[in-house]
């Protein structure tokens, strides 16, 4: 995704010294973000193994229910509520993967959206003669083999 017409347009229309004042500001914020996506790509992973436990966990006690259940016939109902109850806990303790990408797509864009408007910035500054801007040769053709 581009920056909009509207939000080049405004920078454009910056004086120079509001424009330059920007750019430690954006690393700033740069910064921030990659320190947040680093901890969303952490708890994502944290997640995944807190989740694998629990559910290794929930089901050698749901086996441990199945073995009692057999054991004495007796306590069979009980037995199956405390089984609806695993399940149910960790159903609910299990993290929402859908939620978690959210977030972290929602960081991602906004850190990418931090880089154009950095870009943006040094270009502007570079067409109003304030940066040096880098020309490269045009790259010669290669002979025919």
């Amino acid at each position: 995704m581009t920056l909009s017409d509207e939000t080049m347009a405004r920078y454009a229309a910056l004086d120079t010294a509001a424009l330059a004042s920007l750019v430690p500001v954006l690393r700033q914020e740069s910064v921030r973000a990659k320190e947040l996506l680093r901890e969303a790509e952490a708890k994502v992973t944290d997640d995944r193994e807190s989740d694998a436990h629990l559910s290794e966990v929930v089901a050698e006690s749901i086996l441990a229910l199945e073995l009692l259940k057999e054991a004495d016939p007796a306590v069979t109902e009980s037995i199956s509520a405390s089984q609806v109850q695993m399940r149910s806990l960790r159903d609910s303790a299990l993290s929402d993967p859908a939620t978690n990408q959210a977030y972290f797509t929602a960081v991602a864009q906004y850190a990418f959206d931090l880089l154009q408007r950095e870009r943006l910035i040094k270009e502007e500054l570079a067409r109003r003669g304030l940066l040096p801007q880098l020309v490269l040769p045009a790259p010669r053709p290669r002979p025919a083999p």
